[in-house]
This record gives C-alpha cells, sequence and structure tokens, in this order.
C-alpha cells in the first residue's frame, strides 16, 4: 500500500476541482494533450504519441494516476492558500490492482469546458482543515510520500483542532477533530453498508473500533514477532502477506457479546467472495482471527471446512499475543 499526495485545481493558481471530484467518488487529473486519450491500453513502456505534448511535471502525475496508484492506497488531498490538508481517502479496488480508469462521459468538467477523464475511484472521507505548514514539492500535482511525511501527515491530522460538533454531523461538513482518523471512519461506512446490518449504529461503532485494535495489533505482532512484513488493505480485505511462496490472506472478525458463532459465518461468505469473485485474486492460505478463542464446536467446524480443500485456518488473541490452529500456516512458527 502506497500514499500519496494530490491536489485537483485548474492549473497552478486555477479553480479548485476537489469538490466535483468528491461528489463523484472519485480522484480525477487533467492535461489537454492527453485529455480524449484512454490509457487503459497503454503502459509506461508503451506511452500514445499525444504523450510528447506533456511537460516533465505533467508526465510524472499522469503516469502516477494512470499506472502507479493501486488499489488500497491511500489519498491525501491538498490545497493552497492557505496551504491545508483538506480530505483523505482510500483507492477503491482489489489491493495491488491497477486503480485508473477513463471515463469519457465525466461529469467532471472545468470551467474552461474540459472534460476530467482520467480518473480512479475513491471512497473520500469527510471534509477537513488541517493546516499543512512547508508541504514537500509544492508544484507537484500528484506525488508519491515519503514515510516522514506520511507520518507528518497523519501527526496533523491527528493533532487538529477539535471542530463544530454540528458540522461533524452534517453529511459533507468539515471536521478536524483531536485524534480523527479518517481511515477508520472509511472503513467504518463500508461496515455499516455491507456487514453487521443487525446492530445498531452504535454497536457497528464498538465492532468497528475492537476490529482496527485487533487488526493493528495482529500486525505488530506480525512484524516483531515473526518478522513478516504485511500489506493492510481497504476493499474489506484486511491482511494479506507472503510465507515463503505462498500468498496469505488473514481476515479479522469481531466475536460481538463474546459469541464467535455470528462473525465466524459472516467470515466465511467474505472470505469465499474475496477469492472467488470475478476479478478476484485467490490466496494460497486463508486465515480467520477472532478477537476471542473460538469453541470446541467452533473449532470441530472450521477444521471440517478443509475436507472440502477449503484452505481455512483459524487463530485469537490472547492476552500477550496470538494463537492458531494446528493447521495454519503461522502455528509452527509461533512454537
Amino acid at each position: 500500500m502506497k500514499y500519496w499526495r494530490m491536489r485537483m485545481r485548474k492549473g497552478w493558481h486555477g479553480p479548485d476541482m476537489f469538490g466535483k471530484c468528491r461528489a463523484e467518488g472519485v480522484a480525477a487529473i487533467h492535461y489537454t494533450p492527453v485529455e480524449d486519450v484512454n490509457l487503459s491500453n497503454f503502459s509506461e513502456d508503451n506511452l500514445p504519441p499525444k504523450w510528447r505534448g506533456l511537460a516533465p511535471g505533467q508526465s510524472g502525475s499522469l503516469k502516477k494516476v494512470a499506472w502507479r496508484i493501486r488499489g488500497g492506497d491511500i489519498i491525501y488531498v491538498a490545497q493552497s492558500n492557505p496551504s491545508q490538508i483538506v480530505c483523505v481517502g482510500r483507492v477503491k479496488g482489489a489491493g495491488g490492482s491497477r486503480a485508473y480508469r477513463f471515463v469519457a462521459n465525466t461529469p467532471i468538467v472545468d470551467r474552461d469546458g474540459y472534460p476530467w477523464c482520467h480518473q480512479v475511484k475513491v471512497e473520500w472521507g469527510r471534509l477537513l482543515e488541517i493546516p499543512y505548514p512547508a508541504p514537500e514539492a509544492t508544484q507537484t500535482t500528484v506525488l508519491e510520500l515519503r514515510p516522514s511525511e506520511i507520518a507528518r501527515i497523519k501527526n496533523l491530522i491527528r493533532g487538529g483542532v477539535k471542530g463544530d460538533s454540528v458540522a461533524n454531523s452534517k453529511p459533507g461538513g468539515r471536521a478536524s477533530a483531536k485524534g480523527s482518523d479518517d481511515e477508520e471512519e472509511i472503513h467504518l461506512r463500508q461496515l455499516e453498508e455491507s456487514a453487521y446490518t443487525r446492530y445498531t449504529a452504535e454497536s457497528i461503532r464498538r465492532i468497528d473500533r475492537r476490529h482496527i485494535k485487533l487488526c493493528n495489533a495482529f500486525t505488530d505482532w506480525l512484524i516483531s514477532n515473526q518478522g513478516i512484513t504485511c500489506s493492510v488493505e481497504r476493499r474489506n480485505i484486511d491482511v494479506t502477506f507472503r510465507i515463503g511462496k505462498q500468498s496469505t490472506l488473514v481476515e479479522f472478525k469481531v466475536a460481538y457479546n463474546g459469541d464467535p458463532k455470528p462473525a465466524i459465518r459472516e467470515a466465511l461468505g467474505q472470505i469465499l467472495e474475496y477469492n472467488h469473485y470475478p476479478d478476484r485474486v485467490t490466496y494460497d492460505q486463508w486465515i480467520l482471527v477472532l478477537d476471542c478463542k473460538p469453541t470446541e464446536a467452533d473449532g470441530a467446524f472450521l477444521k471440517t471446512l478443509r475436507k472440502y480443500r477449503i484452505p481455512l485456518t483459524y487463530g485469537w488473541q490472547t492476552h500477550d499475543g496470538f494463537e492458531f490452529s494446528r493447521e495454519c500456516p503461522l502455528f509452527s512458527r509461533n512454537e
């Protein structure tokens, strides 16, 4: 997963286009020489003839949108005068998949009548007003962020001055509350739309907070105890990594009211979808991680599924780390 900073403005001092982009759920870019060229069938090694009309900076930014920004990446939207971070979003699509699309009939049109057809779909968070002093590469439209700049921007967002509570409650309202985490907000909205529909909104929030804590604890444990670096995804997939030549997908589930059975039921449908729905990548190993130890019946049920050649194993959080079923690829590494 990569982090990007993007400005969506018509020229250096022209009108801001982010409002229109956010309304359409996309990040978009426009350069006149290639405004009508669909880049889907081209590559960085096979550029269209009209590409020669781009300035070097334009070429670099458009290459990032067309080929380098991937599903699951994070985009911070920056504005100038004053310099601010105004939104954060997660690029839609399977983790690591090409996100670019060309929308010939896009409703995103600037004041001069030019359509902004080069786009990636994004799940945007709420609007922010976070002061962004001394930004790097101020004239770069699309910038891949270094780890130090990622950390700086996250700290700026977390340390923002508390905003008006009424504005926070309005759709599209601006927010700058201390400790705000718009990546969590994005994930929460996905949960509200696709899962836990039997629970109240407040229950969903509690589940989601626990879900994120479980994910963070596992990724920290994976790095510190196993030396494995993982990719945190957000097209409803939680974590992916490799052990040797085998790819592994981890799905986290919170056992609401301490009952793992509903969480296991929900996880199975999601894991099967992630691996077998059209356009999805199939992983070699699937691991379900719960926030509590499953019952003997739960364990027997999950073990039975392996008879059908489903490569599913499971694990659970303990007070000092994680434990796993014997068939799990992390079991032997945990001894």
